[in-house]
């Protein structure tokens, strides 16, 4: 007889009313919350593209910058490469040429290296001062004719190819004097 108990049919049981209230206070929350997770979420997802477009946008202007401020530069080596003063190693008349277009260009700097290293003008100094030799002492030998580094290291040899590539750089055989 229990076990018939166990198996008997109970009818519909009532529905409760905190369960009533519970369902109609969730009922309205739980679409609300969706859509604002939702706009959320695709709020945060267009201010990140905003931000890459801004950061695209500023990555091309200073790209476009640099490459006018290179071509400037590089303008101003091939004049000075295609100077007279050079072949004729008047190098006096060269500083003063090269001191203008530094000045005029807003280039820093203009200096010119012979073979051995030795650099030979420096727009930074006046002319006839003595200058350095940045290779003094060093048992690596290069060359600054456009052909490119001997007995260099090797990051030394790329990072001539890649630099030679867009600056002309301007040496010969004999030294200055």
């Amino acid at each position: 007889m229990r076990l018939h108990c166990f198996f008997k049919r109970k009818g519909p049981q009532p529905i409760s009313v905190r369960t009533h209230l519970v369902v109609l206070v969730l009922a309205p929350l739980v679409p609300l919350l969706s859509f604002s997770a939702l706009m959320f979420w695709r709020d945060v997802q267009l201010r990140r593209d905003a931000v890459e477009r801004g950061m695209r946008n500023t990555a091309r202007a200073l790209s476009l910058a640099v490459d006018r401020e290179i071509g400037n530069i590089l303008a101003v080596a091939q004049t000075l490469a295609a100077s007279p003063h050079i072949s004729a190693q008047d190098f006096k008349a060269f500083y003063e040429l090269s001191a203008g277009a530094a000045k005029n260009s807003k280039i820093a700097a203009i200096a010119l290296f012979g073979r051995n290293g030795q650099m030979i003008i420096n727009t930074t100094e006046q002319y006839g001062t003595s200058l350095p030799n940045p290779l003094r002492g060093s048992k690596k030998v290069w060359r600054a004719d456009g052909i490119g580094c001997r007995r260099a290291t090797r990051q030394l040899r790329q990072f001539w190819k890649r630099v030679s590539r867009f600056f002309p750089i301007c040496s010969w055989a004999s030294s200055p004097g």
